[in-house]
């Protein structure tokens, strides 16, 4: 017979954007309540939020990560069908062209949705209050942490309602701060006395622009993704991405501060410099259906809470408030639902005892889960001649591997093993070091002793493209 263990009392999350919610979900398994505390209005399903300016802009939804929200929230297959959110198999629903082609399609079996991050969001957010004992305190900022009369143990979080003003003080068992990039943990553990952690910052200067645009019916079917990858001499790469209702979400990037401009003149002209018209025909006669949205914010910080000497008890950093990522390369999401995973399975273990050692614990089992998700946004970014901050000195040995994978990437065009594998490591399924494997390492060497690129002109996907479309 299973032994019934007592539900502790309150969890305080701070922070009711994707994180959040998931730090909620599984705190619902464990705290009798769970209070969500956000500086927005969590009760309105805002197409864009104050508080998570990312949303205007696109958002890829990895493997990993969606596999954790399917399991979390069981309904939300059906819940992303029901708002037509386009399915896709990587390597077949889709359109990647270069300089010298299209590449050619590559059956995976890997499948995914593409969707809105306002909308992925919304559908979370109506599925976590209706876990017994979970609230939203929306419209609410919090200004710092209450500890016990030792300043050894947080026991709540002090706020303030941002429009009257008015003081609200919360009680908690445990605070989970999911604040995002602008927590402001640093400043509250200072104002306790204890050391604000150290930080790792890569910053390639990386800028991008989004514009939403309806689909317009010239459109091919079945084909949510049209990708121009980075240009080897500009650095400039651009894609377009299906989303529910019918709408297009472009996206222009530009490496070493050359960004794209936020005019839409200007936006359409980048789009053209492109090494390949592809997106900039397509876009060029399409309907906008909103301004052009720029973003420059795109530096990798990692907290190192993990490494404090000093902490209280009671209180655990998450998602991006400990680690921040290029958002580029699209991990976040994914990354704060394993952050969730871990905080669950680490919260398992403390059953029927107190939490003491518990904050310690995750941060440390964070900073290993992390590691990887880092690695791969900054691996690029490292390369950067614009690149500032905080650069490792790397030996012989690894500038090797280094060139090896950028060697890797080029395969991918062309090699569907090596692409699916290569997929499966960007989606976090897999980690990097399978791409050492012998037989990977083998068709790479293969590639560049006597490959040759196959270029497609994608009838697989009963497509045909105009002249002015080709590269």
């Amino acid at each position: 017979m299973r032994t019934i263990i007592p539900l502790r009392n309150h969890a305080v999350v701070i922070g009711g954007s994707m994180a959040g919610l998931f730090a909620a979900r599984v705190l619902s398994d464990h705290f009798q309540r769970v209070t969500v505390i956000d500086r927005d209005d969590l009760s309105e399903d805002t197409e864009f939020r104050g508080g998570v300016p990312q949303s205007r802009h696109l958002h890829q939804l990895l493997m990993r990560g969606q596999q954790i929200m399917e399991r979390r929230f069981p309904t939300l297959p059906d819940d992303l069908r029901a708002i037509g959110a386009p399915s896709l198999e990587w390597g077949i629903n889709g359109i990647v062209a270069t300089r010298e082609g299209f590449t050619p399609p590559k059956p995976t079996g890997l499948r995914s949705n593409t969707v809105s991050r306002s909308a992925l969001e919304a559908l979370i957010r109506r599925r976590v209050p209706q876990r017994a004992g979970v609230t939203f305190s929306g419209g609410c900022t919090v200004t710092g942490l209450l500890t016990d009369s030792t300043g050894t143990t947080v026991t709540g979080v002090r706020a303030e309602k941002r429009i009257t003003r008015e003081a609200a003080e919360f009680t908690a068992d445990l605070v989970v701060d999911a604040g995002g990039r602008r927590s402001d943990a640093p400043e509250w553990l200072a104002a306790l006395g204890y050391e604000r952690p150290s930080r790792t910052m890569v910053d390639a200067h990386v800028g991008y622009a989004s514009c939403w645009f309806e689909k317009p019916t010239y459109m091919p079917p079945d084909v949510p993704i049209m990708l121009v990858k980075a240009d080897p001499q500009s650095g400039r790469a651009g894609m377009i991405l299906e989303v529910e209702g019918g709408r297009w979400t472009v996206i222009l990037t530009g490496k070493n501060r050359d960004y794209p401009p936020s005019d839409m003149d200007g936006y359409l002209e980048y789009a053209r410099s492109l090494q390949s018209p592809l997106i900039y025909n397509y876009i060029r006669g399409a309907k906008p259906l909103s301004q052009v949205y720029g973003y420059r914010n795109t530096n990798n910080v990692w907290n190192h809470y993990e490494k404090l000497t000093r902490r209280p008890e009671g209180f655990v950093v998450t998602g991006d408030a400990a680690c921040g990522f290029n958002p580029i390369y699209g991990q976040g999401m994914s990354v704060a639902a394993m952050d969730a995973e871990l905080l669950d399975g680490l919260l398992r273990g403390w059953e029927n005892r107190p939490l003491t050692g518990f904050a310690e614990a995750f941060q440390k089992r964070l900073a290993e889960a992390v590691r990887v998700p880092f690695a791969l946004a900054t691996a690029d970014d490292l390369r950067q001649p614009s690149v500032e901050g905080d650069i490792p000195r790397q030996p012989w040995v690894l500038k090797q591997i280094g060139l090896y994978f950028r060697a890797l990437i080029d395969v991918t065009d062309t090699d569907a093993v090596v692409f699916r594998q290569f997929v499966r490591v960007m989606n976090l399924l897999d980690a990097p070091t399978t791409l050492l494997k012998p037989r990977i390492v083998w068709r790479v060497m293969r590639y560049y002793l006597g490959g040759s690129r196959r270029l497609s002109d994608h009838g697989h996907l009963g497509v045909t493209l105009s002249p002015a479309a080709k590269p």
